[in-house]
């Protein structure tokens, strides 16, 4: 596995499949972020969100996840579909005990 996939394998374990899942929904929304729109239709497809980051190759998905103050998480997340070729975004997410979601956006990239 190359850096990519195992950063991203990793900040998905820390962050757990439910809060992932409900983090793509809460900033799915926000039509300028393509990597969002496109994940969720691999796992509509009936891809995991595991088989979607390991791809073999250096280009793919990318996630970076870490705890904040107040239980809060940065979630960095996007797609490098080659060379100066894809988008994604920085987002500080709260999660709610009773399911709710916010998501505020701090960064957005597009290349």
């Amino acid at each position: 596995m190359n850096r990519r996939e195992t950063q991203a394998l990793a900040s998905l374990k820390r962050l757990g499949a439910d809060r992932f899942l409900t983090f793509l929904r809460v900033v799915a929304p926000e039509a300028h972020c393509g990597a969002v729109r496109f994940f969720l239709e691999e796992l509509e497809a009936g891809k995991t969100p595991e088989q979607t980051f390991v791809t073999g190759d250096d280009f793919g998905y990318s996630l970076r996840a870490s705890a904040t103050a107040g239980g809060e998480f940065r979630i960095a997340f996007g797609c490098d579909a080659g060379p100066l070729c894809g988008d994604g975004g920085e987002w500080q997410m709260r999660f709610e005990e009773n399911g709710d979601a916010a998501a505020v956006s701090a960064v957005f990239w597009i290349s």
